[in-house]
């Protein structure tokens, strides 16, 4: 009897795999379309100070562990799955500035501030929240959570 399940976890890694790029590259090419928004200055010394502190914690190393793509969020137990098979989407953000975004093996150079990643020519706007990272655009969005 032959096994059965084989073909159909490389089916169902194959297409999560497919959505998963095509979201990322979703979120990535509009990001590039959309308007950045301006942030007002800082008008108090103590505020000023908060960003710093901000900022200097955001670098470290992120992994991939949520994708909603379309309105629709893509399954823990997929992603696991793609981490399994050495599928994995990480971005690295150095304290200088620059850093690298890994999209399931391919890596591209990117540069960073308080309020957006710029890789390929593209400015994508990002939130981080204690250990989290969120790109957000419109309905799609990738949510990294910090590995080092």
């Amino acid at each position: 009897m032959e096994n059965k399940k084989t073909p159909r976890i490389w089916i169902i890694l194959i297409a999560v795999l497919l959505i998963a790029l095509a979201g990322v590259f979703l979120i990535l090419r509009s990001c590039a379309a959309s308007k950045t928004e301006s942030v007002p200055e800082a008008t108090a010394e103590n505020t000023a100070e908060k960003q710093e502190n901000e900022i200097t914690r955001i670098p470290g190393q992120y992994e991939i562990t949520e994708m909603v793509t379309g309105g629709k969020t893509t399954e823990a137990d997929d992603l696991a799955l793609m981490k399994e098979k050495g599928l994995t989407c990480m971005i690295t953000l150095e304290a200088d500035g620059s850093g690298v975004l890994n999209l399931f093996g391919e890596e591209r150079e990117l540069t960073w501030d308080e309020h957006s990643i710029s890789a390929s020519g593209k400015k994508m706007p990002f939130t981080c929240s204690g250990d989290q990272l969120v790109l957000t655009n419109g309905d799609s969005s990738l949510t990294f959570t910090r590995i080092k």
